[in-house]
C-alpha cells in the first residue's frame, strides 16, 4: 500500500541531502588520509605535466627572452641619446647612429613582442593538454569503479 507523503516527510529527506559542497583544504586532506589516498602534492603536479617538459622548458626560455627585451632596450636608447649629445660627431654621423640604435631598438622590441605570443600560446597548448589529461585518467577511473560506488555516490556528484 503507498502512504501519502507529508511535508515533514519531504523537510526530513531534504535535511539529509543537504551537505556543504565546499571543503576546507584541511577537510580535504583529512577526506583523503581516511580513503588511503595520498593529499595533492606538487610531486603529483609535476608528473602530470611530465610529458609537457619540452614545452614548458621552451615556454619559460621564451619567457626569459621576452622578459629581457624590455630590460635592454632603454640601454640601447640611451645609446641613442648618447649620440645626440655627443659633440665629437658631426650630424650625418649622429642621424646614422640614431637611425641605427632606434632599428635594433625597434627589432628587439617587435621580437620580444613575438615571443611573449609564443610564451603564451605555448603556455596554453599545455594547460589544455593538462586538463585534457586529467579529464581522460578522471573518466577512466570513474569507468573502473564497482556498482556499489554508483549506489553510494550521486551522478551529480560525479558530474561536478
Amino acid at each position: 500500500m503507498l502512504r501519502k507523503s507529508t511535508k515533514n516527510d519531504k523537510k526530513e529527506s531534504d535535511d539529509r541531502d543537504i551537505e556543504d559542497p565546499v571543503l576546507s583544504a584541511e577537510e580535504e586532506a583529512a577526506e583523503a588520509k581516511k580513503k588511503g589516498e595520498s593529499p595533492p602534492s606538487l610531486s603529483r603536479l609535476f608528473k602530470t605535466v611530465k610529458p609537457e617538459q619540452p614545452m614548458l622548458v621552451f615556454g619559460l626560455i621564451l619567457l626569459f627572452a621576452a622578459e629581457s627585451t624590455s630590460q635592454v632596450i632603454p640601454l640601447i636608447v640611451a645609446r641613442a641619446y648618447d649620440a645626440i649629445i655627443s659633440v665629437d660627431l658631426d650630424e650625418s654621423q649622429k642621424m646614422s647612429d640614431i637611425n641605427y640604435y632606434m632599428l635594433i631598438s625597434i627589432i628587439i622590441f617587435l621580437s620580444g613582442i613575438f615571443a611573449g605570443f609564443l610564451r603564451g600560446s605555448i603556455f596554453a597548448v599545455i594547460g589544455e593538454r593538462m586538463v585534457a589529461r586529467l579529464r581522460i585518467e578522471l573518466y577512466g577511473s570513474i569507468l573502473d569503479q564497482d556498482i556499489a560506488f554508483f549506489d553510494e555516490h550521486k551522478s551529480g556528484e560525479l558530474i561536478s
